[in-house]
């Protein structure tokens, strides 16, 4: 029998799938990061704007 596979599909080991979603993770916490970053430091120029 023939299985079908989409063409995304790869033969991944544990510990590669383990390191890919890893490196997602990390990608995901930076940018997420990165975001609250940008939403103190707005917040606080704004606050400083006031006369």
């Amino acid at each position: 029998m023939v299985e079908k596979r989409r063409p995304g599909d790869t033969d991944l080991s544990g510990s590669d799938l383990r390191r890919r979603q890893r490196g997602k993770n990390l990608v995901v916490a930076a940018f997420l990061l990165a975001m609250a970053v940008a939403f103190f430091a707005l917040t606080i120029v704004r606050m400083g704007d006031k006369p």
